[in-house]
């Protein structure tokens, strides 16, 4: 299922107010607008959630236990990604270049 603006926020939303973060960037297919049905949804989040980054991204995805959609996402401590920008190859970076900040809190 592709994803429509309002579905976005709404996940956005949600993600928000359940790890209070900073910021989050869209990335992949919908944030170059080439998104098809079986597209996932990209996200970098910046927040202080604790744990190992897996364990964080894995906390996100819980949020939505019965979604209709599929989600990756990434979840670094603010100086975890200011620490990997400008770095070539790494997700950061590319998410710096490539991706479209959809919420700044």
């Amino acid at each position: 299922m592709t994803l429509d603006e309002a579905k976005i926020k709404k996940i956005v939303d949600i993600i928000v107010k359940k790890t209070h973060a900073k910021k989050i960037y869209l990335f992949g297919s919908h944030a170059k607008g080439s998104a098809r049905p079986e597209s996932d949804l990209d996200l970098l989040i910046i927040a202080d959630v604790p744990g190992p980054k897996n364990k964080r991204s894995l906390a996100v995805r819980r949020l939505f236990p019965k979604r209709d959609f599929s989600l990756d996402v990434f979840v670094y401590h603010e100086d975890e990604y200011n620490e990997e920008v400008g770095i070539a190859n790494t997700l950061a970076t590319t998410v710096a270049k490539e991706g479209k900040i959809i919420y700044a809190g």
